[in-house]
């Protein structure tokens, strides 16, 4: 009976230390879309460990899981992650005028073929990359110069990674990471846009003013 409650007691610390550790990586991003995924794959090219945590199970976002799979532009300026994609798509297809198959657009495909391809890419980078589908990010701190960052994953179990780096790629709220000279004190730059277009700033969790409206985005 003792052994049974010793073994009982061991299984439970581990679980315990296993909720609680932070794995320590290089970069994290936020968002697996066209460019959390290509930021991704550029990061562990570059020889870091890279970690990519996506809400849903596709990969690329815009181009896949929401079947805008269409380029309008950059069509003669392939170069680049953005070029390999190109490249894979005609190679998949069988020439560059099967991928003109939409009225505007003179690149499209299939969404689970750029779902495919960008999850090939990953894949390529070996250990230095770990995607992580179906992931919920539920706190993003800044302390002691490093991001800490706690997510869920489908089963709903907890988790924490501390980066030296984020990526925020999910159009929604970007963190940054900021050093005040005069102190050497972190602070944290949040900026979000809400449902009428406009940005709105908060620097560690005092509220600002609004600045932007309408602020493109690179994506």
């Amino acid at each position: 009976m003792k052994t049974i409650k010793k073994i009982t007691a061991i299984i439970f610390m581990l679980v315990i230390a296993s909720c609680s550790a932070q794995e320590q990586i290089d970069v994290l991003v936020v968002g697996g879309g066209a460019s959390g995924t290509a930021a991704g794959i550029q990061a562990a090219r570059m020889g870091v460990h890279t970690i990519v945590l996506e809400e849903t199970p596709w990969l690329g976002g815009m181009l896949t899981s929401a079947g805008v799979s269409c380029v309008d532009g950059n069509n003669r300026l392939r170069s680049g992650i953005f070029g390999e994609f190109t490249d894979s798509l005609v190679a998949r297809y069988g020439s560059d005028e099967a991928l003109k198959s939409g009225w505007v657009s003179n690149i499209n495909f299939d969404p689970h073929v750029g779902q495919e391809i960008l999850t090939n890419m990953a894949q390529a980078c070996g250990e230095l990359l770990d995607v992580r589908r179906e992931t919920v990010v539920t706190e993003v701190k800044g302390e002691a110069g490093d991001w800490h960052v706690s997510y869920r994953d489908s089963r709903g179990r907890k988790h924490g990674i501390r980066a030296d780096v984020i990526i925020d790629a999910t159009d929604g709220e970007t963190y940054v990471k900021f050093t005040i000279q005069e102190t050497g004190e972190i602070g944290i730059l949040k900026v979000v846009r809400d449902k009428d277009e406009y940005y709105k700033i908060s620097i560690d969790g005092k509220d600002e003013n609004e600045c932007f409206e309408m602020l493109p985005y690179a994506g």
